[in-house]
């Protein structure tokens, strides 16, 4: 794209090109994002982060990112309520909705585009954090395959251009395709249709050696079947 810069040197406008700017894509460092086990029917649950970072050549708004689901099953798409993953901005207190991404069912491999209903600002030499989350669908006899299921969330650098991942620089005005790696975005999560609970009730520690012991409730949060816990292990810090 050209812009033209008006400089008067005596023969007329010069015009010069300016340089767009590109960003990069990657997933969450926190320990937190590790994989993890997930109940089937609960509402709101995390599932990815993605941080665009901006280089420090122009401001860039994020319009548009290809998302692949990773899994261990067919159609994993269907654990989701209506297919749909919600987008929140990460970097506000509380979180505030900005996009959705419906997941398109394929036999071999599931994707969708995250599109957000205003471009997600990201000012040059900065980072900004959008988190993926969804309500679980509940697991019977009805949908057994999907008893157990890993899913994770990609992004699919696979797909560049206006029909796939590209942003807008503030400066440039340039379409900006995104860049054409694959990124896993957390962890990732296993779907079952009973998951125990833990609640720490109580902390004891020893004045004379300074040992600690602690005390945990194991809840069954599911109203129809027992549960048997065979083997715990705990990390603590």
């Amino acid at each position: 794209t050209v812009i033209p810069n008006l400089v008067g040197d005596g023969k007329g406008p010069v015009l010069t090109a300016v340089a767009h700017g590109n960003y990069t894509i990657s997933g969450p460092s926190s320990p937190e994002w590790r994989y993890r086990i997930e109940k089937a029917g609960r509402l709101d649950v995390a599932i990815a982060t993605i941080t665009y970072t901006a280089d420090m050549t122009e401001d860039l708004d994020i319009a548009q990112t290809v998302l692949t689901v990773i899994s261990d099953q067919r159609l994993p798409g269907s654990s989701f309520v209506n297919r749909r993953i919600s987008l929140f901005d990460g970097d506000v207190l509380g979180a505030v909705k900005i996009g959705e991404m419906v997941i398109f069912p394929n036999e071999t491999a599931e994707f969708g585009f995250a599109r957000y209903a205003t471009p997600v600002h990201v000012p040059k030499g900065t980072s900004r954090t959008v988190i993926a989350r969804a309500d679980l669908v509940d697991q019977d006899y009805n949908n057994w395959e999907q008893h157990g299921i890993f899913i994770a969330l990609a992004y699919d650098g696979t797909q560049v251009g206006i029909n796939g991942n590209y942003a807008v620089g503030s400066d440039s005005e340039a379409n900006i395709a995104g860049p054409t790696n694959m990124v896993q975005l957390g962890g990732g999560i296993r779907i079952f249709r009973n998951v125990p609970e833990f609640v720490l009730v109580g902390r004891n520690t020893d004045p004379v050696v300074g040992n600690s012991s602690f005390t945990f409730d194991v809840v069954n949060p599911d109203q129809i079947g027992d549960m048997a816990v065979k083997k715990l292990s705990f990390r603590i810090g």
